[in-house]
């Protein structure tokens, strides 16, 4: 017969004595987590959960609208250029690898600062085209417009 006539009573079970450890793990990251991100998106994604923030807070830091935000870490829009350097200050990071041309050090500084290729134009001088060509390598630069695009972004000839 059980303890106490009653029945689902569990007394022929023997009692565990308290544990008095707390065990904590991680909590698993979900299926959308990039692992490698490639796009800027995913790393702006891969932070943000990373940081435990919502897609309305990030938006809000970067000053942009919800919507936009979501549509760059889906890929299916990509930010204009006036929003990387609040996107490079909220990932920490350059988005650039190592650059060894001058056509892509000179876009990579543009875009750091903010600025379209029209404003670097207006900024050094020269013709927007010019400045399109120097990005792109396309040819050869006069020492001039190099002198001048060098110290409208860096502040040195």
């Amino acid at each position: 017969m059980r303890a106490s006539g009653r029945r689902g009573s569990r007394t022929g079970i023997p009692a565990l004595p308290r544990c008095h450890r707390l065990l904590k793990c991680l909590k698993p990251r979900g299926k959308d987590y990039p692992e490698e991100p490639n796009a800027l998106g995913e790393h702006i994604k891969r932070r943000r959960l990373d940081l435990g923030l919502r897609q309305r807070d990030v938006a809000a830091d970067l000053g942009v609208r919800f919507v936009t935000l979501c549509g760059w870490e889906t890929g299916r829009a990509t930010p204009e250029t006036r929003y990387i350097p609040a996107i490079e200050r909220f990932l920490g990071y350059c988005l650039y690898d190592p650059i060894w041309t001058f056509g892509e050090r000179l876009r990579a500084a543009r875009e750091a600062q903010g600025l379209s290729r029209a404003r670097l134009s207006k900024m050094a001088g020269l013709d927007p085209a010019t400045v399109a060509r120097a990005e792109a390598d396309v040819r050869r630069l006069a020492r001039r417009s190099v002198s001048r695009l060098r110290q409208a972004l860096f502040g040195r000839p």
